[in-house]
């Protein structure tokens, strides 16, 4: 069911970074109840809901990922339906539509494409030279559980050179991956706060300790 990504609202447990990148939420149950209920007014609001269907699809995964053309298909079907009042079966345009669309690459097409070297593969070649020092949550994580930070400082700035490399290999503000760096950097330092300044309370107390 193309439409069953959609059906519900995220499930932010599972992706707590989602309200980070999108902000304004919606999904087809939503829809459904606002239109049970008598929300929209007019039906320029109900279409504009629809479009983040796809919006929001487009916001959070990456571009031409199958997610996203299924979000930008139930948002034209759905859209397609809303502004033709002779159209009464949304099934029988979903099979039309589906027929219309041009067939997918063949699996040896693919192989073809994952041989040749694409332009993102070519941009990472050369980030050894720009970024002087690679950091990754992977590495944070490992050092995690190995316990190889001697503090929240320590941690904090592993985890703050994860960022500013980001930011550094992909300096053009208006990319999504600069943007979801700052809303990322944001979000880590929103809840390490708390930690560091409880760490640096209690270096305190215990240096007006030996003092005393």
């Amino acid at each position: 069911d193309v439409t069953a990504q959609f059906a519900t609202p995220v499930d932010l447990q599972a992706y707590p970074l989602y309200c980070t990148v999108v902000a304004y939420l919606t999904d087809l149950s939503t829809i459904r109840k606002r239109l049970d209920n008598g929300f929209y007014r007019r039906l320029s609001s109900l279409m504009w809901e629809v479009r983040y269907i796809e919006h929001n699809a487009r916001a959070f995964n990456e571009p031409g990922s199958p997610i996203v053309k299924s979000a930008k298909h139930v948002s034209d079907l759905l859209l397609h339906f809303i502004k033709d009042s002779s159209c009464t079966d949304i099934l029988t345009l979903h099979n039309a539509r589906k027929k219309d669309e041009p067939e997918e690459e063949s699996e040896e097409e693919h192989e073809e494409d994952r041989e040749a070297p694409s332009t993102s593969t070519g941009r990472l070649r050369d980030y050894r030279t720009i970024i002087p020092t690679p950091m990754d949550l992977g590495t944070v994580r490992e050092r995690l559980r190995e316990d190889t930070y001697h503090d929240p400082v320590d941690f904090c700035k592993d985890v703050r050179l994860i960022f500013s490399n980001a930011k550094a290999y992909t300096p053009n503000k208006k990319s999504r991956i600069y943007g979801m760096t700052l809303r990322l950097s944001a979000l880590f330092e929103e809840h390490i706060r708390g930690i560091v300044s409880e760490y640096k309370s209690a270096l305190r107390y215990h240096e007006r300790r030996e003092r005393a």
